[in-house]
């Protein structure tokens, strides 16, 4: 009788473990990071608190980057509600810096110009080993967040007026 006990026990115990495990993975909230603007100033999910956002990780090397550098400039004239965050890693500052005012990505008033100078983009946002240029996420600003695969699919994401 009781080891009949400590075998119920152990499989309730098993079960709610399972079960926070599941229901904790499914969580969709924009995670935590603090990235740096181009001039070194700390920029946190706080500011976001609330505003519909797209997250473009970047990295100056790559072609697919670059023409994704000129879909997030149509898209914030198009989208002027949208916050764009564009991060690109710290060891490519310098060519970040050239590339954003080469083509002029920081003349739109929503787009942020940041880059990953602790280098915890691609742990905090659950990349794994194997990273594609340019990942793209989506956050409502509340409670949806998620990857998607192409620029031209946001406005698929984002709320309507």
């Amino acid at each position: 009788m009781k080891s009949l006990k400590w075998i119920i026990s152990f499989l309730l115990l098993t079960v709610i473990t399972g079960l926070i495990i599941y229901n904790n993975s499914n969580v969709n909230n924009l995670p935590n990071f603090i990235f740096y603007d181009l001039n070194n100033r700390p920029f946190s999910k706080n500011e976001l608190k609330g505003k519909e956002t797209l997250i473009v990780y970047i990295s100056t090397k790559c072609e697919s980057c670059n023409e994704a550098l000129q879909q997030v400039k149509e898209l914030a004239v198009n989208h002027p509600n949208l916050i764009f965050i564009v991060v690109s890693s710290s060891d490519e500052l310098p060519i970040s810096k050239e590339k954003f005012l080469s083509n002029q990505i920081d003349s739109a008033k929503n787009i942020k110009l940041l880059y990953d100078k602790d280098r915890l983009f691609v742990k905090r946002f659950g990349l794994g080993f194997v990273i594609e240029y340019p990942t793209i996420f989506y956050s409502d600003g509340e409670n949806i967040f998620k990857k998607i695969k192409d620029l031209r699919t946001v406005d698929d994401f984002i709320k309507k007026p």
